[in-house]
């Protein structure tokens, strides 16, 4: 939204605050009846009531600054859901120093509405608060000298604090008023859009790891997961099983990684505890079987289908290969030149040193915790009910 908007609104100043309005945003109870009544009033599209909720929390002196701030915030709501731009903007403005993410998210869509819109900005020079927020002197922000951007340096303190209050002026608040945007608070939630969730997929593959196994191996696997509104992927923990199919080998794991929301590549690590018929292995911990305690990375590929709101039937390819820990420990004892008699050359020759492991997984998943809404993490209000 700032700078030149397409080409056809005037360019919005970039301007630096150098007085401590860098404050983090804030996690609190706001627990506050005018903000649950205005959050729902603006959720059931009673945007009148909202409004009258919203201002008088926002002008109840009782409250706190973060409470006074997220009544802020629910207003640039409101004001935006009746194209009201102006004094949307304001709004925000007025939330910035406590709901920094939220608020530049919003200033970024009512940009984004206004250029839909054709709504012209003329000479009107408004805070960046990207870069930070007012300057006293021009020189100090980037690209003032090479007319990147338009600049009014504010001379006093009271005028920092006015334009804080409400960087669009009185008489500007009606020529920036727009057709009302479509809402999301009646559409339905996005089947990717959740919060947690559980994976349990059969799993079938081949295990190169000790040479007189079978490689074929079958097993289960089970997941957890967990995803914040609004991010591309979900953190996933999981733990598997596999067996061969004639009982001479197998393998264990333990692991988290990142996995994409529907269908895409996955990767995580894990540590993994493969076993296998190893007949001229020596000094083993189980006679003729090799063990071993391996770090292996993992790469796949995932293709869901979904079966209806949070609930979903996959298939995914999947390599992993590790390393035995015993084998990176030799290693780096004799890299560190700590040990004078130790080598990494081991009296079994047969010892493996690490494992490889293809499988394809068949699965279902189930997801919980989605939003009462789309686009939930940018229109909740903060008021409203989690």
């Amino acid at each position: 939204m700032f700078g030149t908007i397409d080409g056809r609104c005037a360019r919005l100043a970039v301007v630096v605050v150098l007085w401590g309005l860098g404050t983090p945003a804030v996690a609190d109870d706001l627990d506050e009846p005018r903000l649950r009544e205005g959050a729902d009033a603006l959720e059931a599209g009673r945007l009148q009531d909202a409004l009258r909720w919203f201002e008088s929390a926002l002008g109840q002196s009782n409250n706190g600054e973060s409470v006074r701030s997220a009544a802020a915030f629910d207003l640039c709501l409101t004001y935006y859901a009746m194209g009201d731009f102006g004094r949307a903007l304001n709004s925000c403005y007025l939330a910035y120093p406590l709901r920094p993410e939220r608020s530049l998210q919003m200033i970024s869509r009512i940009g984004d509405r206004m250029i839909e819109a054709g709504i012209e900005l003329g000479d009107l020079v408004l805070p960046e608060p990207i870069l930070s927020w007012y300057a006293l002197d021009s020189s100090d922000v980037p690209g003032a000298e090479s007319g990147e951007v338009r600049v009014r340096p504010l001379q006093t303190r009271e005028e920092l604090l006015a334009a804080r209050a409400a960087p669009v002026p009185i008489d500007r608040l009606d020529s920036l008023h727009g057709a009302a945007p479509p809402l999301p608070y009646r559409e339905p939630a996005r089947d990717s859009d959740y919060a947690r969730g559980f994976d349990l997929a059969l799993r079938s593959g081949v295990l190169f790891f000790a040479s007189d196994a079978t490689p074929f191996v079958v097993g289960l696997r089970g997941g957890l997961v967990r995803r914040e509104h609004g991010q591309p992927g979900n953190a996933l923990l999981f733990a598997d099983l596999l067996l061969g199919v004639d009982g001479t080998a197998g393998v264990a794991a333990l692991g988290a990684g990142l996995s994409p929301l529907e269908s895409g590549l996955g990767a995580g690590a894990a540590l993994a505890i493969p076993w296998g018929k190893e007949d001229a292995i020596q000094g083993s911990l189980v006679k003729g079987y090799t063990i071993g305690v391996d770090l292996d990375l993992r790469l796949w590929y995932q293709r869901e289908l979904s079966l209806g709101l949070g609930k979903r039937f996959y298939v995914r390819a999947e390599a992993a290969a590790g390393l035995n820990l015993g084998w990176l420990g030799a290693f780096a004892i004799e890299g560190l030149g700590s040990c004078n008699d130790c080598t990494t050359k081991d009296p079994n020759p047969n010892w493996p040193t690490g494992h490889v492991l293809l499988t394809l997984d068949v699965g279902f998943a189930k997801r919980s915790g989605q939003p009462r809404y789309d686009r939930y993490e940018i229109f909740s209000p903060l008021g409203g009910r989690p």
